[in-house]
């Protein structure tokens, strides 16, 4: 997996496994709209102002993870993980919670 980020490129096998060489909070201010990161471990990740528009976050494990300010317009959350996440100032419009614990 490849991801460009405003302070470059990280690359890793999986998701958690970048967050995991990189830090918690290697993802702020990434624009990963339409990004399939079903069933990804994404469990206290630092996602400040993220751009998930139209993401598929379906079964992904969001524990603690920090959403504030992020664009989730239109994400599929189907069965998505978040408890205590925090979601304040983020964009939810058409998004699809059904079955998120």
């Amino acid at each position: 997996m490849r991801i460009e980020t405003p302070n470059g490129v990280l690359e890793g096998g999986t998701i958690a496994e970048i967050i995991e060489k990189h830090g918690k909070d290697c993802l702020q201010g990434t624009d990963m709209q339409g990004a399939n990161l079903s069933s990804a471990n994404l469990r206290d990740a630092y996602l400040v102002g993220v751009n998930l528009q139209g993401a598929d976050l379906r079964n992904a494990d969001l524990h603690g993870a920090n959403l504030f300010g992020a664009d989730l317009h239109g994400a599929d959350l189907r069965d998505a993980y978040l408890v205590r996440v925090n979601l304040q100032g983020a964009d939810l419009r058409n998004a699809d919670l059904h079955g998120a614990n």
